[in-house]
């Protein structure tokens, strides 16, 4: 296994890939990935000449809509670890099904930790895809911000772990 930069033009989403329902948030991932880069290489095995990505669609998805938008050309380098068709199927559904969302006490407190660094509340939350309202103000010199981690709901998905939730939608199980 190997991580090689590949112009996106070189790359299509392969059949192996286990997420078969569109992926939603595509825009808010393509924003991220313009302002920050691709922060996690795709994984693909080469197929007549072209890889063929079986983990990162979202991010491929992601990509892709940057190049239509023209935002970066065919030939933006992409990482992409290179693995054996073989391994596809399997590799893509480790990394879908073994992922957990990140507590919404952690991401409350990374946001007061960046918005405390000198960010404003609403370029943070437009840099993030979140409501202003999940980055909390920044404290004043000496004060403390309270801890709401207690308050927040314990949330749980199908497989019993943590669920995780996005400010920007309501409180409850996921639809």
């Amino acid at each position: 296994m190997t991580i090689q930069t590949i112009q996106l033009n070189k790359l299509a989403l392969s059949d192996l890939n286990v997420r078969k329902v569109k992926p939603k948030e595509i825009e808010a991932l393509a924003a991220d990935i313009q302002a920050r880069g691709v922060l996690q290489n795709l994984i693909g095995y080469d197929e007549d000449g072209k890889i063929k990505i079986c983990a990162g669609g979202r991010r491929y998805r992601a990509l892709k809509l940057l190049q239509k938008a023209k935002t970066i050309p065919g030939t933006f380098e992409v990482p992409v670890e290179i693995r054996s068709k073989d391994e596809a199927l399997e590799i893509s559904l480790a990394e879908n099904a073994q992922r957990e969302d990140m507590h919404p006490a952690d991401a409350i407190a990374a946001y007061r930790a960046i918005i405390d660094s000198g960010k404003d509340v609403d370029d943070v939350a437009a840099s993030f895809g979140v409501s202003p309202r999940l980055c909390p103000p920044r404290v004043e010199a000496g004060g403390a911000a309270p801890d709401h981690s207690q308050s927040l709901p314990e949330r749980r998905n199908r497989h019993g772990r943590g669920a995780g939730f996005r400010a920007d939608r309501r409180s409850g199980p996921p639809a």
